[in-house]
Formats: C-alpha cells, structure tokens, sequence
C-alpha cells in the first residue's frame, strides 16, 4: 500500500512540475521583457506612485509608506513633543514605538523594515524605468513621441532622488558629520537588485543632487 501511494505522489509531482514548466513563459515577466514597450513603462511609472499607498510586507493599513516615513521623519524629530497620548488604535499615532527617538523595542524592526523595503523597491523600479527609456530613446524606431519618454524619464529620477533623500534622512548620518565617511544608504542607480554596500552620505547626497537636476531638465513646464 505504502509503494502505491509513493509512485501516485511520484506521478502526481512529476505531472503538476510539467504543467509548471508549460507555464513560466506566460505568468512571469522580468523588467528588461516587460519594459520594451512604451505602455508598460506608463505602466510601471503609475506602479512607484502607488506604492505610496501599497502595504509593505504583508502588514497593515499603519504601514503604508506615507505612515511609516511621518513616524520616522517627524514624531522622531526634536522640533516637537507629544503632549499626551494619542486615544487611537492606529499604530502609527498610538504606538508605543512612535515615542522612541532612535531605538526601538519591537523585536520585528517595527517601522524601520517596512520603510526599507518600500524604499528600495521604488529606487529599484524607478532606476529600471530610467534604463528602459533610455534603450527605447537610442532605438532607430520610436515607438512614442520622444517628450512623452522624457516626462516619464523625469518622473522616474524626481521619484528616485526623492525616495533616496527621505531614506537618507532615516537611515544616515547627517551631512555635517564626515560625511564622506559615514555611510548612508546602498544606491543601486544601475537597478541591479543586488545587495549593495552602504555608500557614503556625500556619495548619496551627491546621486540626489544629480537625480533631481536631470528631473528639472526632463519635466515640462506644463502638463503634456
């Protein structure tokens, strides 16, 4: 009894396998596939701004992006207190975490991983989206008129400096403090998902400065 139902299991496994194999060509889609077509980088485009919105890491509401980085960017700041405590369940304002300045207690990294992980996926899709535009624009054949491809180059580098400095500001040390010897955060401008070594604030502040100049230099001045 116990060799039949091994070789069923067996046949079942090796069954469901070559259904998966037929699959993969038509479930998944890497970046380089995916972004060869003006369409998909409107798309991808409209992906970062929702991730602002998007839940990270299977948490909840609380840790949107814009709720995360308000706690760390502001309830941590010396410019301000709280007077009392906040009668709310939502954990963004009524924490415990949200009164510590620095260090946390909570053994998950509460705030600090959801806005990591946030943060390094829109560098990522926004550095992507920055390559992609730019083999389209060296293509003999536009697919597009070619200000539609730099308002979305635009987008993608004001997206990415401005997620790079937000992260900065969490996550390094400030800018007068050595900073070309203090670490700041990986920049991972080429979009190689791989894990990077922290560069240094100067290095970070320097690849900010450069995003948002070529972001002012691909925007419009009005809307197209």
């Amino acid at each position: 009894m116990k060799k039949y139902i091994y070789a069923v299991t067996l046949l079942v496994l090796s069954a469901c396998d070559a259904r998966l194999d037929q699959m993969k060509p038509h479930n998944m889609s890497d970046a380089d596939t995916y972004l060869k077509k003006f369409e998909n980088i409107v798309n991808a485009t409209s992906g970062l701004y929702a991730q602002f919105y998007a839940q990270t890491g299977g948490f909840t509401y609380d840790y949107v992006y814009e709720a995360v980085y308000h706690v760390l960017g502001e309830f941590r700041g010396n410019n301000m207190i709280f007077a009392e405590a906040f009668e709310d369940k939502n954990l963004a304002l009524g924490g415990p975490d949200a009164y510590f300045y620095l260090y946390s207690d909570q053994k998950a990294q509460s705030f600090a991983w959801p806005m990591w992980a946030r943060t390094n996926q829109i560098i990522l899709g926004a550095s992507k989206n920055i390559q992609a535009i730019e083999k389209l624009e060296s293509e003999d054949i536009m697919q597009v008129k070619p200000e539609k491809l730099q308002r979305l180059k635009g987008e993608s580098y004001f997206i990415r400096g401005l997620f790079t400095f937000n992260s900065l500001n969490v996550f390094g040390r400030p800018y007068w403090d050595e900073p070309d010897k203090n670490p700041g955060i990986p920049l991972d401008t080429l979009g190689s998902g791989e894990l990077l070594p922290r560069s240094s604030v100067k290095d970070c502040f320097n690849s900010i400065i450069r995003d948002f100049t070529r972001a002012a230099s691909c925007l419009p001045d009005k809307p197209i």
